[in-house]
């Protein structure tokens, strides 16, 4: 991941990254390496039309969030 920062940087063409994170492993990882959730969509909450839930989750993932590391920032 770091490796993925630094090659952004270098280039100077991106501003920030963006990424989903569907796990709370991959969550708190991004987390540690800067990243801030923007976004959140908890899974027990999204439903279809008919109150239907869309996603099967257990208790370890709760929701998905979008999250940005703004580049010139770290």
């Amino acid at each position: 991941m770091e490796k993925m920062v630094d090659d952004a940087k270098a280039g100077k063409k991106f501003h920030a990254i963006i990424t989903e994170a569907t796990g709370r492993s991959s969550q708190g990882i991004m987390e540690k390496c800067g990243f801030k959730t923007i976004g959140e969509v908890v899974y027990s909450e999204y439903k279809d039309k008919k109150g239907v839930s869309v996603f099967a989750s257990d208790e370890s993932h709760k929701s998905v969030k979008l999250m940005i590391l703004y580049l010139w920032l770290v």
